[in-house]
């Protein structure tokens, strides 16, 4: 007799375990669902922010440019809000709308090799490009020379990018 009541509670006690199991991992897929949409909603917002310096071209470009920050943030390891930030910065300091994915490349590429973030990249490129009248086209040798200060222990991006805005 009490051998069959240790094995029943056993059962239960199993039986228990997968419910619980099972309700955790609801949990968890909940969870998950809520945070993916709270992170679309983000998205949404700060291509909306974009839009804002696109203008009348806003609904048009909206689409191919949201395709172009994704597409940078995984290629470059960007979250999608360094991306979308360091775009609108971009483009409210200047780069064209039809420069903007090309440029975006040049500074993901000198963030990921200057362990910075990319508004902080962009920030630096374009302050340099507007001080010296400079258009997207030496953005690549902005970032270069950036990278090469970087390498040589002088300074690092952060410390220029801060400080070109005083020069």
């Amino acid at each position: 007799v009490a051998g069959q009541a240790f094995g029943s509670l056993g059962q239960t006690l199993a039986g228990g375990a997968g419910f619980v199991a099972a309700a955790m991992a609801i949990r968890n897929l909940a969870s998950s669902i809520n945070e993916a949409g709270r992170e679309a909603m983000e998205f949404e917002y700060r291509m909306g922010r974009v839009g804002t310096v696109l203008g009348e071209q806003a609904q048009e470009l909206i689409p191919s440019l949201s395709a172009d920050v994704a597409e940078l943030g995984r290629t470059w390891g960007k979250s999608f809000n360094d991306v979308q930030g360091a775009m609108f910065q971009a483009i409210s300091s200047g780069v064209e709308v039809a420069d903007v994915t090309e440029f975006m490349g040049v500074a993901a590429q000198t963030a990921a090799a200057g362990y910075t973030s990319l508004e902080t990249v962009v920030d630096g490129m374009t302050t340099a490009m507007n001080a010296y009248g400079v258009g997207v086209e030496e953005a690549r040798n902005i970032a270069n020379m950036m990278f090469s200060a970087n390498k040589l222990g002088k300074t690092t991006i952060d410390e220029m990018s801060r400080s070109l805005g005083n020069v």
